[in-house]
């Protein structure tokens, strides 16, 4: 009989030897139990069987995929991503989204962020960023804003027709409140009460690219965006049109300048108007962020120059030259010069024309401030002599240019101490005289 060594049981350990046998058993045991936890955890370099993430509690996402479109190929479908938050939420959701080329070419994807806050029904902020599409996913799926309602949110997509292709959606969500719950209890589903006009224009992102960016630089200065009724103290656009009733009525065109930044605390405005035929332009500056009043515009000077040429012309006249308001600053210089020196004194040329053969014409002065005592002129004949318009009977007869002379002189007193002179002329020539032009300077 072969020998076959010492038989050797848990019966005939010693009790030491037995509790280190009991121990492997336990072992053994709690790793059986343990196994199916460590299976369906998270693992290295191995797929991980798991649709929804979270880090932290104010951080989770869950991934989609929707292929439950209506059989009917030629329609419209549309689904919701239906976001359970309650009553009360403020935060960001994000949807990552992809599909691929099969029943039409829906390559490539989409991410687009939320940016939400609302309690109940009262929305606070709901706005909508596309930080990147494809146009070929941009023409198979249309991504529509965030609806919120009381108890929750929802994200409407709707399928062009002729496509049918499963999409793929990450669904992330940050926020202040926790919030794994709530990711995990969305749903997807086919609403067809969604509507959607098709052919869209394809969506395409809210960030510029580089070469768009290059175009805005080449265009900035020479293209104003419409915004319309934008405040210009913080519209931060660098060149726009408003209406806005700070810059003081009608559309404006603005151009923003800052220094050092866009934003800085110091900056200037340059606006440009064109209304009734008549450009105008004006600009203001803000310093340490305290906006300085606009600067008279063009027409507000060219509108002032005229209203001190008036005052200044009629200044002058109330001296005894008369001046219109629309003499040269240079012949309004000459009057100022011409005006006596104690005394008053006025002159005028007055235009007589077609003064036909046999005719008499008659010529009134513009107002003089003054009561006129003498006056003399390049035509001889009546005048005004110690105060005392004449005629040609009671002066004598005086000839000038043949046969022209001064019929009658008269002083018309008109009010408030202002006076008018008329000077009748006749012609005894047999000719007609185009032009004549009478001087008449007048003292007071």
């Amino acid at each position: 009989m072969a020998y076959q060594g010492n038989q050797i049981d848990y019966n005939n350990l010693n009790n030491e030897l037995k509790l280190k046998v009991d121990k492997a058993e336990g072992v053994e045991s709690q790793v059986q139990a343990l196994s199916p936890k460590v299976s369906n955890s998270w693992q290295k370099n191995v797929f991980n069987d798991a649709d929804i993430t979270n880090i932290g509690n104010s951080s989770a996402s869950k991934v989609f995929r929707f292929d439950k479109w209506d059989d009917d190929n030629s329609k419209l479908d549309s689904l919701y991503i239906n976001i359970p938050v309650g009553r009360a939420f403020s935060g960001l959701v994000k949807l990552t989204l992809t599909s691929n080329y099969n029943f039409g070419n829906a390559m490539g994807g989409a991410e687009i962020v939320y940016n939400v806050a609302k309690v109940e029904e009262d929305v606070f902020l709901n706005t909508m960023t596309i930080n990147n599409i494809s146009q070929h996913f941009a023409t198979c799926f249309y991504i529509k804003p965030l609806v919120t309602s009381a108890s929750r949110m929802y994200i409407p997509i709707t399928k062009a027709p002729t496509t049918r292709n499963a999409i793929d959606i990450k669904v992330e969500i940050f926020s202040s409140l926790a919030i794994f719950d709530v990711v995990n209890n969305i749903t997807l589903a086919l609403d067809p009460t969604i509507s959607q006009p098709h052919p869209w224009t394809p969506q395409t992102s809210n960030i510029p690219t580089s070469s768009q960016i290059a175009r805005w630089n080449n265009k900035a200065d020479i293209v104003a965006s419409n915004v319309e009724g934008s405040d210009p103290d913080t519209e931060m656009t660098q060149f726009f049109i408003s209406n806005n009733e700070k810059l003081g009525g009608g559309y404006w065109y603005v151009e923003n300048r800052w220094y050092a930044a866009v934003g800085f605390t110091s900056q200037m405005q340059v606006a440009y108007k064109y209304a009734n035929g008549q450009p105008d332009m004006k600009s203001r500056f803000k310093y340490n962020n305290v906006w300085s009043e606009w600067s008279p515009s063009l027409q507000d000077l060219k509108q002032s120059v005229s209203d001190g040429k008036t005052k200044v012309a009629s200044a002058i006249s109330d001296k005894g030259v008369y001046t219109s308001p629309v003499e040269t600053f240079d012949n309004m210089a000459n009057n100022i010069r011409a005006i006596p020196s104690g005394g008053k004194k006025a002159e005028f040329d007055l235009i007589f024309t077609n003064v036909t053969s046999g005719s008499i014409q008659s010529v009134t002065t513009p107002p003089i401030n003054f009561q006129p005592m003498n006056s003399s002129s390049n035509l001889l004949g009546a005048h005004i002599l110690n105060g005392q318009a004449g005629t040609l009977e009671g002066l004598g007869t005086f000839f000038i240019n043949g046969m022209i002379f001064v019929e009658k002189c008269v002083i018309n007193n008109i009010g408030g101490g202002n006076y008018s002179i008329t000077i009748t002329v006749r012609n005894r020539e047999t000719v007609t005289i185009p032009t004549l032009n009478y001087k008449l300077v007048i003292t007071g």
